[in-house]
């Protein structure tokens, strides 16, 4: 009986833990962190082994994206602890919203001018199966923050969710690629449906960098103006 009732107040204190939107965005980037850390161990091992530019490339852009994960979380802490006023979060979500649209462009055009060279990667049963449970695992986690915390309108969680659900639409098309690529198709198909697939999501996570800087650049214009 002392067990249930131990049990059932530990699941109470998590149940109040993670109501919070502060703490689930914490333990969200945390463990994104150590996601994105397998997934780019994945790929650098097929660069190097492989000798492929396609996942030098991925392993580039995943080590950027940690780098800004990181640099959200510090600034978080920061926050908490009074270290920082509401125009500087906003310059911070600005500069991150540039970084981001920055390595959209860059990631788009090297990857969609590897295509068109045709150095396709093939890769192994168990590195795909990899890449599918990272890819489903981002998808769910990305789209699951932005439905249930829609109103959560604080600037620097604003941006941590733009920058998952970016990281997760990036694992897709690399999952959408090499799925292709491993398939044995004929090259110029891969290229064109692999472009075909490029285009939306690039499209799609530009749309998300640029939004990240309009909310942000505005939000720092109305704060030195008031």
């Amino acid at each position: 009986m002392e067990k249930v009732k131990k049990f059932r107040r530990i699941r109470a204190l998590v149940s109040i833990i993670l109501a919070s939107p502060a703490i689930r965005l914490d333990l969200s980037l945390l463990f994104g962190l150590l996601m994105n850390l397998v997934y780019i161990i994945e790929n650098l091992a097929t660069a190097i082994f492989q000798r492929s530019v396609w996942a030098a490339t991925v392993t580039v852009y995943h080590s950027l994206f940690i780098a800004l994960r990181a640099y959200i979380l510090r600034s978080r802490r920061l926050d908490e602890v009074g270290k920082m006023g509401n125009a500087k979060i906003h310059r911070i979500c600005l500069r991150v919203g540039v970084i981001l649209l920055l390595l959209d462009f860059s990631a788009s055009t090297l990857m969609l001018y590897t295509m068109r060279l045709g150095r396709h990667t093939e890769y192994s049963g168990v590195v795909l199966f990899g890449f599918v449970l990272y890819t489903a695992y981002s998808l769910c986690s990305s789209i699951n923050g932005l439905i249930k915390w829609s109103n959560d309108n604080k600037p620097l969680h604003f941006a941590a969710r733009n920058i998952t659900l970016a990281a997760a639409l990036m694992s897709l098309f690399n999952l959408h690629y090499s799925l292709l690529s491993s398939l044995g198709l004929d090259s110029d198909f891969i290229g064109r449906i692999g472009a075909a697939g490029g285009f939306l999501v690039f499209f799609t996570m530009i749309l998300l960098a640029l939004h990240l800087i309009f909310r942000s650049a505005t939000r720092v214009y109305r704060s030195q103006n008031s």
